[in-house]
C-alpha cells in the first residue's frame, strides 16, 4: 500500500482572492460574487419546527447579524471571529 498527501486546494473569493480557509478568505476578500451584477442581495431562509425552536432560531439569527466573536485561544487562526 502507498500513501501520499494531496495539498488542500485554495478556495476562490472576491477580488481574485484565494485561501484554504473559508473564514480567512471571506474576512479578507469577501464572497466570490460580491462584485458581480448577479450577486445575491437577499438570502431567504425557511424554517420548520416547533414554535419554541423557531423562536430560538430567530434569536440566534439576530445575534449572527452582528458577527460571531472569536473564542479565546493561543492559536489566533483556530477560533477566529466570523462576519
Amino acid at each position: 500500500m502507498q500513501a501520499f498527501f494531496i495539498d488542500e486546494p485554495e478556495l476562490e473569493f472576491g477580488c481574485g482572492g484565494r485561501h484554504i480557509d473559508i473564514r480567512n478568505g471571506l474576512i479578507h476578500h469577501g464572497p466570490l460574487d460580491r462584485d458581480s451584477e448577479n450577486d445575491p442581495q437577499v438570502i431567504r431562509l425557511g424554517v420548520v419546527g416547533t414554535q419554541k425552536n423557531i423562536e430560538a432560531f430567530s434569536t440566534w439569527i439576530d445575534r449572527c447579524r452582528h458577527g460571531i466573536a472569536a473564542k479565546e485561544s493561543p492559536k489566533q487562526t483556530l477560533f477566529m471571529p466570523f462576519p
